[in-house]
């Protein structure tokens, strides 16, 4: 049994996955036959296909899908699991068993998924399994200074989310181990 829609394509690819029957592919326009070929490369997917996915609210707007699938190529498939915040500590405990191997973390989950994690960082952007324990990590800080370049003065941070918190913790340590 597969849910339909968007819901549905995660059940569909987990299916391939997990060695069950492949039921259902289309129905509706965001689980077309050609998406689950030519996004997902379902053709490629087997039984030792790691799963990465993106999780938070809203996510259907992003991109992610698109260009991690496309340069994964089979080895692994990357989904949208639309969460809540609320909803963290059962889904960790549902996707134990699975074989995902990390996720991308979005807002409203950044800051709300260091305490179920218990991480000393200020916020999370990327989750990997390493060794059957989830290692939390935050690229946000590190990607906005590579971005922005060398900083000889005052920073303005505008936002209180994630993304700013990391920034804030970069540039504070930065600062901690300048000589100046």
């Amino acid at each position: 049994m597969h849910a339909q829609g968007e819901a549905g394509v995660v059940t569909r690819l987990f299916a391939i996955i997990l060695g069950q029957p492949l039921i259902f592919v289309g129905g509706t326009p965001d689980s077309t036959v050609n998406e689950m070929l030519e996004l997902y490369q379902i053709n490629a997917i087997h039984q030792n296909t790691k799963i990465l996915g993106l999780i938070g609210t809203p996510i259907t707007h992003s991109l992610g899908r698109m260009f991690h699938n496309q340069r994964l190529a089979g080895r692994a498939v990357y989904v949208n699991l639309p969460l809540f915040a609320q909803e963290l500590p059962e889904f960790f405990k549902l996707v134990k068993g699975l074989p995902f191997a990390g996720f991308s973390v979005t807002m409203p989950l950044k800051q709300t998924i260091t305490e179920l994690l218990k991480t000393d960082l200020p916020a999370v952007n990327t989750i990997c399994k390493e060794e059957n324990t989830w290692q939390a990590y935050n690229t946000d800080g590190a990607g906005a200074l590579a971005a922005i370049g060398p900083i000889t003065g005052r920073v303005l941070i505008i936002g209180a989310g994630g993304s700013a918190a990391a920034v804030a913790a970069i540039l504070s340590e930065k600062k901690k181990n300048s000589p100046c």
